[in-house]
């Protein structure tokens, strides 16, 4: 147990280590209160270091998938065709990681989490796929985004999408059962 003492410094907050504490907004703040907001500092860190895990383990499959289906599938059967072979694909992928992370990381089932995590999957992935499109491909960032404007870069980008999300739809407090 935490005491007083050793509770994190927050800027603006007093340094009377058992009375309550004033903080910058003029309201008092006690230790336990202290304690509260640093267990919900811990569980959006463990919801970013899910997000970032997530992000890693999907992209490194869809690096994967993307290239059997640019070197392999686009060849013999067409851009469009695929795409929608790898779309499923990595679209369950991504919710069977998802939901393990979730679980593993113990991401709270609230939207704070939810959103954290989601979010910094999202961006870390968008990241990549313009950093790859430009350093390794040699493309504009016009080039880029005209490319999900046709039907497979929308439908890809529509997988994206769904990928950022998952987090938020594992994550959603659970309904409560009806009393009998």
């Amino acid at each position: 147990m935490q005491t007083a003492s050793s509770l994190p410094e927050y800027p603006g907050c007093s340094d009377q280590p058992e009375a309550a504490k004033e903080c910058w907004d003029g309201r008092a703040v006690t230790p336990k209160d202290l304690v509260s907001v640093a267990s919900r500092r811990a569980i959006m860190t463990r919801a970013a270091i899910a997000g970032a895990t997530y992000f890693a383990i999907v992209f490194a499959c869809g690096f994967v998938f993307g290239t059997v289906r640019v070197l392999v599938l686009a060849p013999l059967f067409g851009t469009m065709a695929a795409v929608l072979v790898e779309l499923p694909l990595i679209v369950t992928v991504a919710w069977l990681t998802c939901r393990r992370l979730t679980d593993w990381f113990l991401v709270p089932r609230r939207l704070g989490p939810g959103l954290m995590m989601g979010g910094v999957a999202f961006i870390m992935l968008m990241t990549a796929e313009v950093s790859l499109s430009v350093m390794v491909f040699q493309k504009s960032l016009a080039t880029f985004a005209v490319a999900l404007t046709t039907l497979p870069g929308a439908l890809g980008l529509a997988g994206q999408v769904a990928f950022g999300v998952f987090p938020l739809i594992l994550t959603r407090p659970l309904a409560a059962k009806p009393a009998a």
